[in-house]
């Protein structure tokens, strides 16, 4: 039996409970107001940073990550990555043993400390001394995971409402913001190309973006044609493919043009000639992090 001393103890713990908990809807509240205003007037081109640089701030992160997810290898190559309040060199990491994973499933991963201990096999958060993890999955229109924003203390956190809802608050912008940059980096240099189809390609992570005119390209009905680079590779004449790998290695690697003419396999089995070219896309390190391509029907202009 439960008695009064008890009683009245439990219900001091759920009031304070209560409490805490709209302390921190209203403070979740005030940040969020406070980062809408001083992050509305910043352009398109600089929002990212801008962005990762007040959250971080705001939320007392140690580490602050906008990331981008390739999700058929895993693997994560970091936009933007804050250490500190300082605005870091990008990262490139693998998702698997770490709370970015579960993010990424769950949508959502709030873990308030010892998430160091949690994850052993996340070299990072072992190294940083990381306690605590907030990360909150990116999904393109499609529903498709594209990447995770992650916030991170070297102390316990006491404050995991605040963070969570400031993080899902941005969450519609950030992505919008990642699909159209990339989507207008792809328009930029295509409008300059005479082009039949684009493929889009991340160097780092693998993932690929095909433009519906490949398919048309080769004859293919929806959804029927290649998907990514390494499908596209496989129309490649046998005879042509190594000059195509060889081209864009030169491109990455020594900034070679890449333009040459192949031949790629039609859906009929015969094989066109087309122009392929390309161009890469570096950070601020001159990496080639992304590589933008398309193919040229020239079939008909050509002796083959």
């Amino acid at each position: 039996m439960v008695n009064a001393a008890t009683a009245t103890n439990f219900q001091d713990k759920i009031e304070a409970a209560f409490e805490e908990k709209f302390s921190q809807e209203a403070q979740a509240k005030d940040a969020i107001a406070a980062l809408s205003l001083a992050l509305s007037g910043i352009p398109e081109s600089e929002f990212l940073t801008e962005y990762a640089l007040a959250v971080s701030k705001v939320l007392d992160a140690d580490h602050f990550a906008v990331a981008r997810l390739n999700p058929y290898s895993n693997l994560v190559r970091t936009l933007r990555f804050v250490a500190h309040g300082e605005l870091g060199e990008n990262v490139i990491y693998s998702l698997d043993g770490t709370p970015c994973a579960r993010a990424v499933d769950g949508k959502c991963c709030i873990i308030t400390e010892n998430v160091a201990q949690l994850f052993p096999r996340d070299q990072f958060l072992v190294e940083k001394n990381i306690s605590s993890y907030a990360g909150v999955a990116l999904t393109g229109k499609d529903g498709t995971p594209i990447g995770v924003v992650v916030a991170m203390t070297k102390h316990k956190q006491q404050r995991d409402i605040v963070v969570r809802q400031v993080l899902e608050f941005f969450k519609a912008r950030i992505e919008d913001h990642i699909e159209q940059a990339e989507k207008f980096e792809r328009i930029d240099w295509a409008i300059t190309q005479s082009t039949n189809g684009i493929w889009d390609w991340d160097v780092v992570t693998g993932t690929t973006v095909i433009s519906d005119g490949i398919e048309t390209l080769l004859g293919f009905s929806k959804d029927k044609g290649p998907y990514d680079l390494a499908a596209i590779e496989k129309t490649i004449h046998k005879d042509d493919l190594e000059r195509f790998k060889m081209a864009l290695r030169a491109h990455l690697c020594a900034k070679d043009p890449f333009d040459l003419k192949i031949r790629m396999k039609h859906a009929d089995g015969s094989y066109h000639w087309v122009l392929s070219r390309g161009e890469a896309i570096r950070d601020q390190d001159d990496k080639p992090i992304r590589m933008v391509g398309c193919f040229s029907d020239i079939h008909n202009h050509i002796d083959a």
